[in-house]
């Protein structure tokens, strides 16, 4: 795998919440990314909070605009 890229990551319909096991499917792409060793992309006009506090404490570069948007 070469790159994942999850789209609109702040939409709430990628959490489940029942039945048990829950996940959350930015969680999930994260660890796959470590496990595959491969870039993440999270694309959101309004990024979660969790996502920009994370970027900011890593010390991550290209957060906080749109690269890039198709219609």
């Amino acid at each position: 795998m070469g790159l994942i890229i999850l789209d609109e990551e702040h939409d709430s319909s990628f959490k489940q919440d029942s039945p048990i096991p829950t996940y959350h499917a930015r969680t999930v792409a994260q660890w796959r990314a470590e496990l595959e060793n491969c870039p993440l992309v999270l694309g959101s006009a309004t990024p979660s909070l969790e996502s920009l506090v994370s970027v900011r404490e890593s010390g991550r570069e290209g957060a906080g605009g749109v690269l890039f948007k198709f219609a």
